[in-house]
């Protein structure tokens, strides 16, 4: 079974799971993803039409929509489709959702303001990000916005776990150590895409990756330079980067409630502060970028 199957039939399965989890107390990865998007619409400032791909069970699309903004959300799952409608309907939301791949969506050029993905580049290939990434370059007036989530690459060289072995086996430490130096050492996130632009993260990505849970083989990760290159490639230029899940403790003792719990703790402070430091970002599961269209 293919990556893309593989997808469709977890999300399928367990959209209810991840109905429940968009909305779980303590930290939450999914609330800490969707206001890195809104507060990229308010750094926008005039954002009227707004496409979330891999909108899951349509929170987000509904909380966009609260703003006034014409919000759509797509994903290929029908169960999370058929979870977008229970929401809509239970909040009386204007938000528009449509069962269907971002690769067969059809919509005119330069039409969307902001454009999200969140929990979605992982789940497809490499070769397909770069489909991805222009739809958006067509899509997205001049100005928009692309903000995308992605999993951490560097995190890697930092768990201590499978996926540190994974690396290690790859040869890719060293690089994923300078990369985490180069952000640590950064005092502005001005200063930080400007180094970035220097840094060349060029390594393979594996075919398949140690078991987290979800049921798909490989989930693809990214680094913030990996992610910034192929996007100016296609005439973006990087405007922020929001650490997501940060890590403040040894993944090793989370399997213990009382550490998970104040793992959580921690984790939802950073999340809620007003300015997250770009320098959590080597620690942190994952990351989020907002491109803007030159």
């Amino acid at each position: 079974m293919n990556q893309q199957d593989q997808t469709q039939k977890y999300f399928n399965l367990h959209a209810r799971d991840w109905n429940e989890k968009s909305t779980q107390s303590n930290y939450n990865t999914i609330i800490d993803r969707n206001s890195a998007v809104v507060n990229s619409v308010h750094r926008h400032g005039q954002v009227k039409d707004f496409l979330d791909v891999g909108c899951g069970s349509g929170q987000l699309s509904i909380q966009i929509a609260e703003l006034g903004i014409n919000s759509t959300g797509i994903d290929f799952a029908p169960e999370m489709i058929a979870l977008c409608e229970t929401n809509k309907k239970s909040t009386r939301s204007k938000a528009v959702f449509w069962q269907v791949s971002v690769f067969d969506y059809q919509v005119p050029f330069d039409s969307l303001d902001l454009i999200s993905a969140q929990g979605f580049i992982e789940y497809i290939s490499v070769k397909e990000l770069d489909q991805f990434i222009e739809f958006c370059r067509k899509t997205l007036r001049v100005g928009g916005v692309a903000v995308v989530g992605s999993r951490n690459r560097l995190f890697n060289a930092f768990s201590l776990n499978g996926y540190t072995a994974m690396e290690a086996e790859l040869g890719t430490i060293p690089q994923l150590v300078s990369e985490s130096m180069t952000i640590q050492s950064a005092e502005s996130q001005n200063s930080l895409f400007q180094a970035l632009r220097k840094t060349s993260f060029n390594a393979d990505h594996p075919v398949s990756h140690p078991f987290t849970g979800v049921a798909v083989t490989t989930r693809f990760q990214y680094t913030p330079s990996e992610l910034i290159r192929k996007f100016e490639r296609a005439g973006f230029e990087p405007q922020k980067i929001y650490p997501i899940n940060f890590q403040p403790l040894p993944q090793a003792l989370l399997s213990n409630s009382t550490w998970a719990e104040l793992k959580d703790k921690i984790s939802n402070f950073v999340s809620t502060s007003s300015e997250k430091s770009h320098q959590f970002v080597p620690f942190s599961s994952s990351f989020v970028l907002a491109m803007g269209k030159v």
